[in-house]
This record gives structure tokens, sequence and C-alpha cells, in this order.
């Protein structure tokens, strides 16, 4: 049963979300203590869990202070020792929610939930959609729901500190309905979620976010990822990064990088890994940090966010004028 009757509000928020006008006010970052100009970065490795040379990048990265989180997938192949290795960190981490599996037999995966719990998410016996195309024609919401729900208390029943909740693929965005679904899970859970919208100007990310923001659903101004393995040329340095740093809007931006430790025996399993490899030995040799501080940019975690999560379904904190159902 929703806990608030905001989340009535969430059938109209997905066509907000894909109208919304430009802005670039940020509202969440004052609520979260920083002033209006503040130009606020979180890095976050994803894709940890799925093999060993990522989640060993990603806690290297993390360990050593040089981006602020990391991104779990529940129903990665490593997802036993990744939150071994959360837990005696102390170490709040995202949750990558996934529905789909593009590496199907190279990298296999399924759901929490048996097949015969939720069978539209599957393509057939053992196999899930390789992509969210397919998904969205074919999954049914209570599969979605419940998978999502699942994943969440696999995670929770491992011990993890569920920072942010983030969708593997930009599932979310399907179809209205699980965007819908996805929109509800802050409100249900008190996780603030990252809203992807890589391909949209910072603007109109700023905007539709700000919309969600209203209602009560916490995440970034705006989300940004450089997925480029076509850009990417051994022993040569990828200057992406560096060209992105500048562009930074004022409030709160999320990047998703995909590091990766150096393994030639893992080739095979990760056709990207010169992609991967490259973003770890960017973030760790310390200059991108270097420029952002002198563009000041400043870096913040998801635990500001999480609390004004909490603050805002318990109705304690109206910084983000949120609207209540009529």
């Amino acid at each position: 049963m929703p806990r608030h009757p905001r989340l009535l509000l969430l059938s109209t928020l997905t066509a907000l979300l894909l109208c919304a006008p430009a802005s670039y006010a940020s509202r969440l970052s004052e609520c979260l203590g920083f002033s209006p100009k503040d130009r606020v970065l979180i890095v976050d490795a994803a894709d940890v869990g799925l093999q060993p040379d990522i989640d060993a990048a990603a806690f290297a990265l993390v360990d050593q202070g040089l981006i602020q989180t990391l991104s779990v997938i529940p129903t990665g192949p490593d997802f036993e020792n990744v939150a071994r290795m959360a837990r005696e960190r102390g170490l709040p981490v995202g949750l990558e929610l996934t529905l789909t599996n593009e590496w199907q037999d190279k990298l296999p995966w399924t759901t929490v939930l048996p097949r015969d719990q939720v069978p539209s998410l599957y393509a057939d016996a053992t196999h899930l959609w390789s992509d969210t195309e397919q998904l969205g024609v074919h999954a049914e919401r209570g599969d979605v729901l419940r998978e999502m729900l699942a994943q969440i208390g696999k995670a929770r029943g491992a011990g993890l500190q569920i920072s942010h909740i983030q969708s593997h693929r930009m599932f979310w965005r399907a179809n209205p309905e699980i965007m819908k679904l996805y929109l509800t899970l802050p409100a249900e859970t008190g996780i603030p979620l990252v809203a992807q919208m890589y391909e949209l100007p910072f603007e109109r990310q700023m905007a539709r976010n700000l919309t969600g923001q209203q209602v009560g659903v916490i995440t970034p101004d705006a989300t940004v990822m450089l997925y480029d393995p076509a850009r990417r040329v051994v022993d040569q340095r990828y200057t992406g990064y560096d060209e992105l740093l500048p562009l930074l809007p004022p409030g709160i931006t999320h990047l998703t990088i995909h590091p990766a430790q150096p393994n030639p025996k893992a080739r095979t399993v990760l056709p990207d890994q010169a992609m991967r490899v490259s973003d770890y030995n960017l973030w760790r040799e310390g200059r991108l940090q270097k420029t952002a501080r002198q563009l000041g940019i400043k870096t913040t975690d998801f635990a500001p966010l999480k609390l004004l999560q909490r603050r805002v379904d318990d109705s304690t904190d109206s910084c983000i004028a949120v609207q209540s159902a009529k």
C-alpha cells in the first residue's frame, strides 16, 4: 500500500517527465546545503558484481577516495563476494536493478525470483531479454514490480546499506508502465534513485528531474555517462572526461563510469574491456580530480540525498516543494 498520497500523482508524472520545459534552476543543491551556483559531482562505478576485475577496480577507486560511490548488480554472478566486501568496509552502495542481460551466455545471470514467478522477463527457458526494447514489449507490470522489490530485498538480506537505486541499461524507460513503477521506489523504500536521461541536454534533464523532485522523487539533477568503447585506444589517453568537466551545469550531477582492472584473460568475457581499463586508469591517476578542483567542482555522495528522501517521505522537509494529491 502506498505510504504517501503523492504516489497518486505518478501516473501523470511519467507524462510530465516527457514534456517539461528547459531550466537550469537547481532547488536540490540548495536543499543539500550548496549554493545555487555550485557544480556538484557524484562519480559512480557501475556494474559491480558482474566480474572480479570490475569489482576490484570499483572498490579500489572508492577506497582511495578517488570516486564517491559504486553500484552493485544484485543478480550479478559475483554478488555474494561484493556484498561481503561492502559489509567489511561498512560501505553504503548503490543498487543497480537489472531486468535484462545484454551479455547472454558470455556472462549469464537470471532474476532473483524463480522464472515461473516472473515469466514475462524471460525470452526463453533460461535467458532474460537482451535489451530494453524487448523488455518494454513483453514485460508485465506485476513481474517487473515483484522482481525489483525482490532485488532490493536480496540486497538488504545480504546486509547491504543501500545508498541509491539506478537501473541497468536504463530499463526504467522501457515503457510508461515500467517508468511509473520505477518512480514509486523512493517513497516505498526511502531510497533516492537515479533517473538516467543521458541523451538529453543538461537543462532538459534538470527540468524533468525537478518535476519528479517536486512530488518527492529525490534524484540528482542531471546524469551523464561516457560509454564509448570505439573512442578508447590502447596506450592513448582518452580526453572525454577532461572535455566534460568544464561543461557540468550548476546542481547535482551523477556521472556513471565503468572501470575494470586489466586482465588479458577477461577479454573474451568483457568485449568492452579496453574502455573499462581506460576508465580505471583515468580515474586513478588523479588528474581528473585535480581538474575538477581547479574548476571549482565540488563532490558529494548519496548520503545527503537519502536523508532528504527520508525527510520528504516523513513530511518533515519542505525544502523541495512536495505537492499533495487533491
